[in-house]
């Protein structure tokens, strides 16, 4: 039950949202992989940044996490919470898709059957609609 309050707690959530989890590292180990950061102190900002990992399946099971802050002694801490909060971010970005991964979705108005290109000093910027109305 430690576990889930650590990470529903929202202070865990708001320390990855500020961006106070920092420099992550990940290292790959055949099956597993550990995952480390740098988190800084909520009330505490020219204190020496906390040191919070995780070691992980490659699935993405947790097996161990540490903190070397003083609840981290429990291994059950908002710091390795907000660094789970970085990971799934991480996950989600790496896995959505981009803009120019589909086709363009801003194409020529109806009308337009192509766009011709001049130089700069040969092009009309007035419409003809504007001619018309001034």
């Amino acid at each position: 039950m430690d576990d889930l309050r650590s990470y529903k707690g929202m202070e865990a959530y708001n320390q990855f949202v500020c961006g106070w989890v920092r420099d992550k590292r990940v290292c790959l180990r055949k099956e597993h992989c550990v995952v480390s950061a740098k988190v800084m102190h909520s009330q505490r900002m020219t204190a020496k940044p906390l040191n919070p990992w995780i070691i992980a399946e490659k699935g993405g099971r947790v097996l161990a996490a540490h903190c070397d802050c003083m609840a981290g002694l429990g291994e059950v801490c908002t710091h390795v919470a907000a660094l789970l909060f970085a990971i799934e971010a991480t996950i989600k970005i790496r896995d959505s898709k981009t803009v120019t991964d589909e086709k363009a979705y801003w194409l020529l108005p109806g009308g337009v059957k192509g766009v011709s290109y001049q130089e700069l000093h040969n092009i009309d910027y007035f419409c003809k609609d504007q001619e018309e109305g001034a």
